[in-house]
């Protein structure tokens, strides 16, 4: 099949706008409060007055979880996971609103919700801390179901698709640019092969290196598939020359594999289907994306005297492999691992693993991989939320076909993998895990 469909470009203003934004946060972070605050309350009015006609629930949520880092790297004080909250408030709110629509739902996501309920009651003392820890425990995992169960059984046509994924790369873009304002000078900072928050804008490299990562594959698709959404070719390669700069410096490696393996994803099924198989420019293209991350790369390494390479390869500042490159996160799992086996069948409680921790390994961290959380958490209730994510994923994959296929694998494929060392600390890619379900009609009359 071939790929050909309209052209949508992000007009410049809107560019030009969040790259101003960026600025306007460095300088004065408490703008990114206001801009959070802005987008949240019009998101909600747009979604009542149009009635979830056009999707707006979608692209409002597309775009909050999109803005989320924006807000971290700002270090603004409406709520660390403000993101979580507005995405699923708005995917409510959208279906509560909507008039009909006949989408065909799957309750297997709604069971999955459902299953989570149990292990949330299991505390010493049920207070507001422990309702803290809960909330925390369980709304990645939260956004992620009720994600899927919102877009499954949606279509939506490919040009207003490309138009609500080019909304996503608007608050990156702002990201990008805030994390380099906020970078000091090189010479000032001592370059080990350790991941460094100095040049992630002072938060978790490895969130930051997920959302960049989540830009730069969303731009490499739409070069691939030709669709100039930042106007020009040239500053679409300049503005993912800026995205891989930033994610390779963050030192964080998981977003940078999670893309990977996600495009190799995409490559399979996109060779597969291209039935232009003689196009020469898209050999040109793939060249050239090779290219821009070779020499970001290239300008990192020579910048840190050697560090990204050996970080990215599991090896110490000293160039010597590392015995455990998962910097502690094998040991977490055998933990969590450990706890599900004491606690089959409900588990220790949702929000309880920290202080189980704590206790018995003097460790006081939280999971960082999901699906060991929900063993340890949930027991087998959360074995049966595993299952039901990976069949239903993979179920819609061996049912669709063209756009629809290659988004789900790549999108379900990104996000699934990421939630092995980062857990469901941010709502994009829970978020992206969902939109994928979205079926994509070759014509465009939504």
């Amino acid at each position: 099949m071939g790929y050909s469909v309209g052209q949508y470009s992000i007009p410049l203003f809107w560019s030009g706008l969040h790259v101003i934004l960026a600025f306007v946060c460095v300088r004065f972070p408490s703008m990114a409060m206001v801009w959070g605050l802005v987008a949240l309350v019009a998101s909600i009015f747009m979604i009542y007055r149009c009635k979830n006609a056009h999707d707006e629930a979608g692209l409002c949520a597309a775009y909050y979880a999109a803005l989320e880092m924006v807000l971290r790297v700002s270090q603004i004080s409406i709520g660390y996971e403000i993101a979580k909250y507005a995405v699923m408030l708005f995917l409510i709110i959208g279906m509560s609103v909507e008039n009909g629509g006949g989408y065909k739902k799957n309750s297997a996501w709604i069971i999955a919700i459902i299953l989570l309920l149990p292990s949330m009651l299991i505390a010493d003392k049920l207070d507001a801390e422990h309702f803290e820890h809960v909330r925390f425990s369980v709304s990645g995992i939260m956004v992620l179901l009720l994600s899927a169960y919102y877009y499954q059984g949606r279509s939506i046509g490919r040009l207003t698709y490309i138009k609500q994924l080019s909304y996503i790369l608007l608050p990156i873009l702002s990201l990008a640019v805030i994390v380099t304002l906020k970078t000091p000078d090189y010479a000032d900072v001592t370059f080990t092969a350790e991941s460094n928050a100095e040049m992630s804008g002072g938060v978790a490299p490895i969130h930051v290196s997920n959302i960049l990562s989540i830009g730069a594959l969303i731009l490499i698709i739409f070069i691939l598939l030709k669709q100039n959404v930042f106007k020009w070719t040239s500053l679409s390669y300049v503005i993912l020359f800026l995205f891989a700069f930033r994610i390779i410096f963050t030192f964080a490696r998981s977003g940078l594999f999670a893309m990977a393996i996600a495009l190799v994803t995409f490559f399979v099924l996109f060779i597969k289907n291209e039935k232009r198989r003689g196009d020469k420019k898209k050999y040109i293209s793939v060249i050239l994306l090779g290219l821009v991350f070779f020499v970001a790369w290239e300008n990192i390494d020579s910048i840190t005297g050697g560090m990204s390479t050996n970080r990215f390869t599991g090896k110490d500042t000293l160039g010597e492999q590392k015995e455990d490159v998962t910097t502690g996160r094998t040991a977490l799992l055998e933990q969590d691992m450990t706890f599900f086996i004491e606690n089959p069948v409900l588990g220790v409680g949702a929000g309880n693993i920290a202080d189980l921790r704590l206790a018995h390994y003097g460790l006081p961290h939280t999971s960082h991989t999901e699906y060991s959380r929900l063993l340890a958490e949930h027991g087998l209730l959360g074995l049966i939320v595993i299952i039901i994510i990976f069949s239903q994923f993979f179920n819609q994959v061996k049912r669709t076909r063209g756009w629809s296929k290659m988004f789900l694998a790549t999108f379900g494929t990104f996000a699934l993998f990421s939630m092995i060392p980062a857990a469901t600390r941010v709502a994009l890619p829970l978020f992206l895990f969902g939109l994928g379900f979205l079926q994509i009609r070759e014509e465009d009359y939504s």
